[in-house]
């Protein structure tokens, strides 16, 4: 499975006008062609006025053909919003290595992790990871593991549901000091480049919640 991560950088005070609009090149929530949006987030920590959206598609055609879609422009008068209230969009392309894990309650305070790599390190990375990932979900369960295509291919992306700020870091407390994740941590630190980590708070129209 292919998937999209979408950041829509909005205008300050403009995010909730955005993100229930129909305004699709400017954030592509639109779900007539536009793949299958598996969550929506607004950012709580970290860059902030960001909307991030997850996309889901069965392979690559269907990314592109609804990457094409999406620059359709609508007319005037059915946009909710206006280019004005966005300051910049990214769309970075992925394959989905485990996922998509649903909570079974809600909502929940999801945490974006975004490693990049030196390069050719990705495959190692992803196989210690996923090797070792049992020890890490002991204490929170992963929503979904990504592995960036493209002008993306030295990235991954891992989420992550917490039913608050006080269990996430409950969690990774608990994992940094079990023997077993240690040892990925050991193993695997020389691989990266950089590390970022956002908090988001899931849309209205999130799926994932």
């Amino acid at each position: 499975m292919i998937c999209e991560i979408t950041t829509t950088t909005c205008r300050p005070g403009s995010v909730a006008q955005v993100i229930e609009s129909d305004y699709v090149p400017g954030t592509g929530i639109r779900e007539d062609a536009c793949g299958k949006l598996e969550g929506c987030w607004t950012t709580e920590i970290g860059p902030l006025n960001q909307i991030i959206q997850l996309r889901s598609y069965v392979d690559l055609d269907e990314q592109k053909r609804a990457a094409g879609n999406r620059n359709h422009q609508p007319r005037a008068e059915d946009l909710a919003t206006t280019p004005s209230d966005i300051v910049n969009r990214e769309v970075s392309v992925f394959r989905l290595m485990r996922g998509i894990h649903r909570p079974a309650t809600g909502p929940n305070t999801y945490e974006l992790r975004r490693y990049r790599f030196k390069p050719a390190q990705v495959e190692r990375w992803t196989g210690l990871f996923l090797g070792s990932i049992e020890h890490r979900e002991k204490y929170s369960k992963l929503s979904a593991l990504l592995s960036g295509e493209g002008n993306s291919q030295d990235e991954v992306c891992h989420l992550w549901p917490y039913p608050d700020l006080n269990s996430r870091t409950a969690a990774r407390a608990a994992a940094v000091n079990d023997p077993e994740w240690k040892k990925f941590i050991g193993a695997s630190g020389g691989h990266l480049e950089s590390m970022q980590s956002m908090i988001m708070i899931p849309a209205n129209r999130s799926p994932l919640k």
